[in-house]
């Protein structure tokens, strides 16, 4: 959702999706894209970016 998430998303996380757009079609102008990412790890994206909590060490 915001600038630099990916960066919390490491190889072989667990991470939540959830439909992005209308109708499986593409939003916007973002083409392509069907899905963003919710959760890593059990935590929220959002929580993680604003550093209120820390992705689990596992």
């Amino acid at each position: 959702p915001n600038d630099g998430c990916l960066n919390f998303v490491d190889e072989n996380d667990e991470v939540l999706l959830a439909g992005f757009g209308r109708k499986g079609k593409a939003k916007g102008d973002i083409p392509g894209v069907r899905f963003k990412v919710v959760k890593v790890s059990g935590v929220g994206l959002s929580a993680l970016w604003k550093e209120k909590k820390e992705k689990p060490r596992s």
